[in-house]
């Protein structure tokens, strides 16, 4: 068995992450005819779920190249790493909606039921309760496949097909999936199917497979070469959504643009991570939002509708989007850090015991 290596470059890019999720989600309510900075960066953050997905496929690989590969052991960890605060956060999350709509009422023997059938519709076949569950629903599909992926990594020929294969697969999904969602609307959604996402996975497991031969390989002419590309993909990227805005209002970017910008934006910050890796290991809040990044991603919707609805006089302040972002941050960090201190807390949010083993 060998030594897993820190990477700090990996935790810094969770938390890069996570800070432009939760922007995302900020942003999204400021949105106006003429806030173009908002819409533009919005947009821009788009890049950060994809690269959460990626960053799963790298460490996934990377630690399971380390030591003999158990199936078993790798479902029991991750039920109660995933799963566990996946549906605890769904139940969570139903009645804090259901309770904002008031639409049910949870102390009657027939809202109880309601609130049952909602639960497990969102669960399993809605990708959530909430919005942002929807990340957790597609987490666990890559889950369920990566040991028979990982298995097939150790052929050469398919580490030299898997990324083009995962590519022709999801645009064969793209192309056909959508459809059947009109003809059967309890589907879910295409961008709650790990399809949808299958090639930034695929490049990730690829990466972990060979990881520090590929990290010890990394400089500033690769870090330059893909920051060039990012710059040009990111103008493409935020001017298309620029026309479509002024002219049909449709801020939707198509697949072949989302997958390519989302995919070099997650590579070149994580280039320019590996780089500076050396002195980020230093900077320990990014260390923190890096390693709580889930928890901050499980509560931030949360703490985003509570203070977004409760601080409706200060809509209109210019650096009101700024300071709620970060309360929303800091919030989720204080919960996250508050609800370790319960045995059962640690539970909800994937980080039992059983769940590090």
């Amino acid at each position: 068995m060998s030594k897993s290596k820190k990477l700090p470059e990996i935790t810094c890019l969770r938390a890069i992450a996570i800070l432009s999720v939760v922007w995302i989600h900020v942003s999204s309510f400021f949105i106006t005819d003429n806030s173009w900075g908002y819409l533009a960066t919005n947009r821009w953050n788009l890049y950060s779920v994809p690269c959460f997905m990626l960053v799963s496929g790298i460490v996934l690989t990377y630690s399971s190249t380390l030591r003999e590969f158990n199936a078993s052991k790798f479902y029991t960890k991750r039920i109660f790493s995933v799963l566990v605060p996946y549906v605890a956060f769904s139940i969570f999350y139903t009645v804090f909606s259901q309770t904002i709509s008031r639409q049910i009422n949870l102390f009657s023997v027939e809202g109880f039921y309601s609130f049952l059938e909602i639960t497990t519709l969102s669960i399993f076949l809605q990708e959530g309760a909430y919005y942002h569950l929807y990340f957790m629903y597609i987490i666990i599909q890559f889950y369920l496949l990566f040991p028979i992926w990982f298995k097939m990594l150790s052929n050469k020929l398919f580490r030299i097909t898997s990324i083009p294969l995962a590519y022709g697969i999801q645009l064969l999904f793209q192309k056909f999936y959508p459809a059947l969602t009109i003809e059967h609307p309890l589907l879910p959604s295409p961008s709650a199917i790990m399809f949808n996402y299958l090639f930034i996975f695929a490049v990730g497991c690829s990466l972990g497979y060979s990881y520090l031969k590929v990290r010890s390989r990394i400089n500033w002419i690769w870090v330059s070469i893909f920051t060039i590309i990012s710059i040009f993909l990111s103008y493409d990227f935020i001017t298309k959504i620029n026309s479509r805005w002024e002219t049909s209002k449709n801020l939707e970017p198509t697949s072949f643009e989302y997958t390519w910008f989302t995919i070099t934006i997650s590579i070149t910050l994580l280039m320019v991570l590996i780089t500076l890796s050396k002195s980020i290991g230093n900077l320990k809040f990014l260390r923190l939002l890096g390693n709580e990044s889930f928890s901050v991603y499980l509560f931030h919707p949360f703490f985003l509708s509570l203070l977004y609805t409760r601080l409706s006089g200060f809509h209109e302040n210019p650096y009101f989007p700024i300071i709620l972002w970060t309360l929303c941050i800091g919030l989720s960090l204080l919960s996250a850090k508050a609800l370790q201190q319960l045995s059962f807390g640690r539970y909800l949010l994937g980080l039992s015991q059983i769940a590090k083993k």
